[in-house]
């Protein structure tokens, strides 16, 4: 398991509230916009395809 820390700017109201549902089910909010999860890497990548599904690369920046 590893601890990760997950930021994200997301200018969309509607994506951003999906991304933090999102996470939500996997770790505690630290601030408004980050994220603590600690992981094992079947549910890193579970988490990353989720995300996968609702960013817009050219729009939203995400950081773990």
């Amino acid at each position: 398991m590893m601890r990760w820390v997950i930021a994200y700017d997301i200018p969309d109201d509607r994506r951003r509230l999906r991304v933090a549902t999102i996470l939500q089910g996997f770790g505690d909010r630290v601030q408004h916009s980050v994220f603590e999860a600690v992981l094992e890497d079947r549910d890193r990548q579970a988490l990353e395809d989720e995300l996968g599904g609702v960013l817009v690369p050219q729009e939203d920046r995400l950081r773990m």
